[in-house]
This record gives C-alpha cells, sequence and structure tokens, in this order.
C-alpha cells in the first residue's frame, strides 16, 4: 500500500521471492500476494509471538549469529531475574577478563557495564565483547584472536563475590519459556490464524 516501494515487492516476486501479506483486509497489496493471512485486527503481536515460538521449536534460527550479534546467551540470576555482570563475579576466566579490564583505545573499563556468558569451550564465565563497558569495541567472537562458544541453553551454578554461589541460565532459556505461552495453538482464537 505504499506505491514508492511497491517496486520492491514486484522485483522480488519476478526473481522467485513468494510474497506473504499479513492484514485483516484484503487491499491492493493483498491481492497481488502468493500468500493472504487474514489476521483479527490488534493481534499481529500475538501471531509473531507464534511465528517466533515455531521458528525456535524447530530451530530455525542461525545459531552462530545469536551467539554473537544477539543478548540471548547473556547469564542471567534464576533467583533474581537479573543480567550477571563482570562486577557480581569472583570466578570468572582471567585470560579473557583482562582485555576487557584494562584501559584501551582511551577508554576505561567499567565491570558494572560488561556482561558475560558461559564459555562452552573452557567451562568458565567469560566476559563478551561489544557491552558498554568493555574496551573492546567487537562484536565477532573471532576478532579477539581467543576461542569461546557462548551457550545459549543451560543452567550453571556462578559464583558471585563473597563467596556466594547462584543458580544463572541463559536469557534464550528465559525467551523460549517466555514463547510458549504464544503457541500457534494458544493464540489461534485470538489472531484468527489456524496453526497450519
Amino acid at each position: 500500500s505504499r506505491i514508492p516501494d511497491a517496486h520492491y515487492l514486484w522485483e522480488g516476486k519476478y526473481n522467485g521471492s513468494k510474497i506473504i501479506v499479513i492484514t485483516p483486509e484484503f487491499n491492493s497489496t493483498a491481492i497481488h500476494a502468493d500468500l493472504w493471512v487474514p489476521l483479527k485486527a490488534g493481534y499481529d503481536g500475538h501471531l509473531a509471538l507464534a511465528i517466533l515460538h515455531r521458528i525456535v521449536q524447530r530451530k530455525l534460527y542461525d545459531e552462530q549469529f545469536l551467539k554473537e550479534r544477539t543478548d540471548l546467551p547473556l547469564l542471567v540470576r534464576k533467583d533474581t531475574k537479573e543480567l550477571l555482570r563482570l562486577s557480581d563475579l569472583e570466578g570468572y576466566d582471567p585470560a579473557t577478563a583482562e582485555l576487557f579490564t584494562k584501559p584501551q583505545h582511551g577508554r576505561t573499563p567499567k565491570p558494572h557495564e560488561c556482561f558475560v556468558v558461559m564459555n562452552k569451550k573452557t567451562g568458565k564465565v567469560t566476559v563478551v565483547p561489544g557491552s558498554e563497558g568493555a574496551t573492546v569495541e567487537t562484536l565477532r567472537l573471532t576478532d579477539l584472536g581467543w576461542d569461546i562458544d557462548p551457550a545459549l541453553t543451560g543452567t550453571f551454578q556462578v559464583k558471585l563475590k563473597g563467596g556466594k554461589t547462584v543458580a544463572a541460565t541463559t536469557a534464550f532459556e528465559l525467551f523460549k519459556k517466555e514463547l510458549d505461552a504464544f503457541s500457534a495453538e494458544k493464540t489461534k482464537d485470538l489472531t484468527g490464524v489456524h496453526p497450519a
């Protein structure tokens, strides 16, 4: 329905793309679509979450992208639901933390703004690049020359300053749990869209 952008749709279709239109009304774009999904007005968010639920359940996502370009591998305390930070921890991987705790490139490290993940290769909590408090600005895990493979799933025991140990999980685990309330089967009456 936005005329200046319409040519992108037709060029895509000419090059083999399928056009799917999700809208309550059968509009001027829907008449040219390969599939029109009629949706009850106001429930597009529910449908989007149902689609995400299906993507996660069938593992149709790019795992490396999630590990490197999202906050989904970040560790979250199970008791408080707060993100764990370098400043909270006693036992973390010193080989990688050193890169984030020394001033570099004119930046002063802020451990309270450095987030952490569980490195599957070492079994230790590791600081990730790209955090606001880190002195290393890259997001690419391979840029730093050290071997890190952030866990996307699991529950881990993490030692805090002062010696207390808490259970932590990944943001992805919590995200998956939240999505369970929005399966296509549970939202079909609200959205008007059949799970098939």
